[in-house]
């Protein structure tokens, strides 16, 4: 009966795929650049095989015919076709496909110069690390900036992070680059990652009194949004503030908390801790704190 009821699942899936597929198709074949594009978006993330409509048996499937309809509605100009032909040209292994990756550098200089940011980005990473293209700091960070002034959170903070290490006559620019990059108030999925390593790093800078600042109570703010981000490390420097008593009221049970999150996404030094810490406290306690650090993770991390 089990068996039959997965049949019949996976025969509806391929059924509801294919009529997708079909709808998709026919209007890509009227020429229209955003169709083609949204048929290879669609392709590219479908997990049943468009040749012979059964379950993909690896990611590169589909790969073929995806890069068919990039290209399609890349070369009528549409940007984010560009870019997104770019990246999947870039995921051919260069040892074999040296050309694809030719091709898809000069994608990304075209979305790029349309101001498309993740584009910029990803060029300016390119320059940057001298990867695919020869090493031009100043490229990389006019293309950062563009980015940044367009709103991306990870150029935003390349940039503070390049500012930073000029020296004091750009600290306050510095500054300015990691506040915006951590107050951004919509980021997109992958700007999480970005916004809670400036977050993070706004706490360094008031923690240790870095470019003239110095207050541990705005310092443990930004790691608590930081944590909120994901960040373990930011999880472990509250730990540390809860158990020294910096810029806030010296807990133990809350730094066990902390460092019982931050040893579960794998800060070493708060595995340690929790240990030592464990030792220090009624079993009965250490329990009570496991459930508070259950609950925190549920909350996202937020009002802990």
């Amino acid at each position: 009966m089990k068996l039959i009821l997965i049949l019949t699942t996976l025969m509806a899936f391929q059924s509801s795929a294919t009529s997708t597929y079909e709808e998709l198709l026919i209007r890509a074949n009227t020429g229209n650049a955003v169709s083609q594009y949204e048929l290879a978006e669609y392709i590219a993330s479908s997990k049943i095989d468009i040749k012979t409509n059964s379950p993909a048996t690896n990611g590169n499937s589909n790969w073929s015919e995806s890069i068919f309809w990039y290209r399609k509605s890349a070369e009528q100009g549409y940007v984010k076709a560009q870019y997104e032909l770019a990246q999947s040209l870039f995921g051919v292994n260069a040892s074999s496909f040296g050309s694809y990756h030719t091709e898809g550098l000069q994608w990304l200089m075209q979305a790029s110069g349309k101001n498309h940011a993740e584009a910029q980005v990803a060029l300016a990473n390119f320059y940057r690390e001298g990867i695919r293209i020869p090493f031009n700091a100043d490229e990389a960070l006019r293309l950062y900036l563009s980015a940044a002034n367009l709103g991306n959170v990870e150029a935003q903070y390349r940039v503070a992070w390049l500012f930073e290490k000029v020296g004091k006559s750009k600290y306050q620019d510095s500054l300015g680059w990691y506040e915006n990059a951590a107050n951004s108030s919509q980021p997109a999925i992958n700007d999480l990652y970005w916004q809670g390593i400036s977050r993070f790093r706004l706490g360094e800078i008031y923690q240790e009194g870095k470019m003239d600042k110095k207050d541990l109570g705005k310092a443990f703010s930004w790691y608590e949004l930081a944590a909120q981000n994901r960040n373990a490390d930011a999880m472990a420097k509250l730990a540390s503030m809860y158990e020294k008593g910096l810029g806030i009221t010296r807990d133990l049970p809350k730094s066990l908390m902390w460092h019982m999150i931050a040893s579960s996404r794998g800060v070493s030094k708060s595995r340690k801790k929790v240990a030592r810490l464990s030792k220090k406290l009624p079993l009965a306690e250490v329990k009570a704190i496991e459930r508070l650090a259950r609950e925190c993770r549920a909350k996202g991390f937020k009002n802990c």
